[in-house]
């Protein structure tokens, strides 16, 4: 929707966008951008808070805390 911002981050080879999903499922898409189509989703069942390429090209992301655990 406009003016909704989607975190997410470009891979260092410029090729893929990990992209954080909250609903319906939450956790993190990668996306082919030359094709537009989604290579993995990798789920979270608290969600994915941040995300981002190692300059090796891993991926890292930070779960979001529950907040049943004071965060």
């Amino acid at each position: 929707s406009p003016g909704r911002h989607i975190p997410g981050a470009y891979h260092p080879d410029g090729k893929r966008l990990a992209v954080i999903n909250d609903l319906p499922d939450p956790g993190v898409q990668i996306y082919n951008l030359e094709t537009g189509k989604v290579l993995l989703n990798l789920l979270h069942p608290s969600g994915v808070k941040a995300v981002a390429w190692r300059p090796d090209g891993r991926l890292q992301s930070c779960p979001r805390v529950p907040s049943s655990l004071g965060a």
